[in-house]
């Protein structure tokens, strides 16, 4: 009986240890570099991506992508968010996004914030469909030295 217990108990671990965003095919390369933290003090605007994913803005116009781990669906209907965090620094692990606006607020665990370069902020944008990609100009048909056809008889 009790290796059976034992057994069961070790399950459970290997159950919660494993990575939720692997089991559901994503790239988890975005969290093994999202260990980046934000001061919480400098945030100063955030942009919703989905229920999942938001960008935030800090002081000096710095972007942050944050990935929850677990979607929260009152993400992109709240009238504002916070912060939970036992340091001055959000950090993955061991800071949370409270949601504001509904009769409870509802805490999500941070699970991956890194920094974002202009170009990483508009690849991000055209990822989640924020953002149009831009198309590169065809050149205009015409005539091209050397490609002429030559008819065999």
């Amino acid at each position: 009986m009790k290796q059976l217990f034992v057994i069961l108990f070790l399950c459970c671990l290997v159950a919660c240890a494993s990575d939720p965003e692997e089991q559901l095919g994503e790239p988890a390369a975005d969290l093994e570099r999202g260990s980046d933290c934000i001061l919480q003090s400098t945030v100063r605007d955030y942009e919703v991506l989905d229920n999942s994913n938001l960008v935030v803005t800090t002081t000096g116009r710095k972007k942050y992508h944050i990935r929850l781990s677990r979607p929260a669906f009152a993400l992109g209907s709240t009238w504002g968010i916070g912060f939970n965090t036992r340091l001055s620094q959000i950090c993955p692990g061991t800071a949370d996004i409270i949601l504001a606006g509904s009769f409870e607020p509802e805490t999500v665990p941070i699970a991956g914030i890194r920094s974002l370069s202009e170009d990483d902020y508009d690849n991000l944008l055209i990822r989640f469909g924020e953002k149009v990609p831009e198309q590169t100009k065809t050149p205009p048909d015409g005539d091209i030295d050397g490609a002429e056809v030559e008819e065999l008889d």
